[in-house]
């Protein structure tokens, strides 16, 4: 809810309405409000210099109060008559009326019966802005739902409801990976829904080919369980070495969301292969997401037939735009113990385009590793962006490299070509990969 006030200042030779020097202090001669609370502030203000500034907060914290406390549409009236910057000032809070909300509603179907079940909290109580921003963050964490966690205080009559226009957002995403690197074609196709089961929730697959190495992934969640905070989510994986080794991987867990900035997941899964026989484990997983910055921290314990041992993993993304320049920073690192190394098939792709780009697919792996990946890139108009981007992973062995960054981007669809070159190392040199992808 935008706090809203007028600002009068009268002075000797100028009259200003809403636009002031915010920073400009007065000599305090007279205060009044019509407000008892701003009345104790301001008498122990008089003869002191008070910025505009000071004023503008205390008349916030005051309408504050009041929306916090069944007054939504409170709003503050200063006049400020100057001269020579000796100031008689006169504070009024126009309260508006006592808004108890009647019921929750919403226009978007699909997002009804959330939207009441969640707008009992505040249904038939007195508003509380506290509250309904709550109510709001939970409506725009549906994954189905595209808002801004904008609402309407609509009236009829003497009956208040609030009211949230929602838009559909069933989006699908279709991407594709290519790579291509000593006339080997490398690639991923995969595909990613915002619902489901007609709830919501997420849906995805890929399909991976990594020089001699086969993947498949299904997996998916559904959440807000129940209308609750809870989900649950399932994967299944497949991956196998040509001639040698394979993978069958399954897992299940069940997480707890807080409105999309926090997210805590236990789980549980149990995988077999030819070079490592059965092996079940447990983790625990939490993800922390706030604007451009998201964190991931894994921590995973494993019994297989021969031994026991833990692996950790920490996976961090950052972004950040100035003017027309944006920041692209992605951070990868993982630990096992006690184990020196994992079978081929267990471990992390350090090279290609989910790695460091400059390389093969699949040329470079561990599961002891930090990789850094940097994109800076410059906004040419709406369809092009271009820059450079610098990888490096360290895992024993140090590998790096350059390149050249080109995003085409239109309606519905979006191209990333990387070109790079290999640092020092020149062996398993990759020549350009890229990505493309289509929402609908």
């Amino acid at each position: 809810m935008k706090i809203q006030y007028i600002l009068l200042i009268l002075s000797s030779s100028l009259i200003l309405s809403g636009c002031y020097p915010r920073s400009e202090k007065y000599l305090i001669r007279s205060a009044t409000s019509n407000d008892s609370n701003l009345n104790s502030v301001l008498a122990k203000r008089i003869n002191k210099f008070v910025s505009v500034n000071n004023m503008k907060t205390w008349i916030d914290n005051e309408i504050n109060a009041f929306i916090e406390h069944g007054y939504p549409f409170a709003y503050g009236i200063m006049n400020i008559r100057s001269k020579n910057r000796v100031a008689d000032i006169k504070i009024d809070i126009e309260k508006g009326d006592y808004v108890i909300i009647k019921n929750v509603f919403t226009n978007l179907k699909s997002a009804k019966n959330y939207v009441n079940v969640w707008g009992n909290t505040v249904a038939g109580k007195s508003y509380k802005e506290s509250s309904v921003m709550v109510l709001s963050r939970k409506i725009a964490s549906l994954s189905f739902v595209d808002s801004r966690g904008d609402f309407e205080i609509i009236r009829d009559k003497n009956d208040y409801s609030l009211y949230f226009p929602l838009k559909e957002n069933n989006r699908n995403v279709i991407s594709g990976h290519l790579s291509y690197d000593d006339k080997t074609v490398n690639g991923r196709v995969s595909f990613t829904s915002n619902s489901f089961l007609g709830k919501s929730g997420h849906f995805g697959f890929y399909y991976e080919n990594m020089n001699k190495i086969k993947e498949f992934q299904l997996s998916g969640a559904l959440i807000n369980i129940g209308y609750g905070d809870f989900d649950a989510g399932y994967k299944l994986h497949y991956s196998t070495e040509v001639d040698s080794d394979y993978l069958v991987k399954g897992e299940v867990t069940i997480g707890y969301k807080s409105y999309n900035v926090n997210h805590f997941a236990l789980g549980m899964g149990i995988y077999r292969g030819l070079s490592f026989g059965n092996t079940k484990y447990v983790f625990i997983e939490n993800r922390l997401g706030k604007n451009a910055l998201s964190l991931t921290w894994h921590i995973e314990g494993n019994q297989s037939d021969s031994a026991y041992y833990s692996n950790f993993g920490i996976k961090a993304q950052f972004s950040a735009n100035h003017g027309k320049v944006l920041f692209l920073s992605s951070f990868r690192g993982n630990y096992i113990y006690p184990l020196d190394s994992l079978p081929l098939l267990m471990r992390f792709n350090l090279s290609g385009f989910n790695g460091v780009r400059g390389y093969k697919s699949m040329s470079y792996s561990a599961d002891k590793f930090m990789m850094l990946r940097e994109d800076i890139l410059y906004r040419f108009n709406n369809f092009v962006t271009a820059g450079i981007n610098t990888d490096g992973a360290y895992f024993g062995d140090i590998i790096y490299s350059f390149g050249i960054t080109t995003v085409l981007s239109l309606d519905k669809s979006k191209m990333k070509i990387y070109i790079a070159a290999p640092g020092w190392n020149k062996l398993n040199a990759s020549v350009i990969s890229g990505e493309i992808s289509y929402v609908f």
